[in-house]
């Protein structure tokens, strides 16, 4: 999701690399926490535990947006052409090597990069904070699935 809206986005809007960016990054958090809730968590999706998301993947977009912009950085870019083509002159022709030096393509290397980052911080904050199992459930009635664990261990 990310890579596709990243791509339309550029295109539409190229002169804003990092707005596109983090517009980018919000679309792919809306679908990971529906496909979080449903299939990993099985959960059904609320517009609460979708605010919670949210705020959570704030501190991965941060850091997300913040390899993403290293990585994007020109100086970067620059000093990885030097390097491949001072002492690697044979991998500048290599598909990957001008992925990472061409100005057109180089935000989806940067993008691939920075994903892992975000990711990682959003799934750990998400699991103790929005799918974390809660006393009540979003009905207000107490949560069956706790009432078992506690009958369970009252044994």
């Amino acid at each position: 999701m990310n890579v596709a809206v990243l791509t339309l986005a550029r295109r539409l809007f190229p002169g804003l690399p990092t707005i596109t960016y983090v517009f980018a990054v919000e679309a792919s958090i809306v679908s990971n926490y529906v496909l979080n809730a449903w299939f990993t968590f099985r959960q059904s999706p609320t517009w609460p535990k979708m605010g919670q998301y949210n705020i959570v993947s704030v501190g991965g977009l941060l850091i997300q947006t913040g390899v993403y912009r290293v990585v994007l950085a020109h100086p970067w870019n620059d000093a990885l052409q030097q390097y491949l083509t001072k002492y690697h002159g044979a991998l500048v022709h290599v598909w990957w090597a001008s992925l990472l030096t061409n100005p057109h393509w180089n935000y989806l290397i940067a993008d691939l990069c920075a994903i892992p980052f975000g990711t990682v911080v959003g799934f750990v904050l998400s699991a103790f904070w929005v799918f974390r199992p809660s006393e009540v459930d979003d009905d207000g009635t107490p949560d069956a699935t706790l009432e078992r664990e506690r009958a369970r261990g009252d044994h």
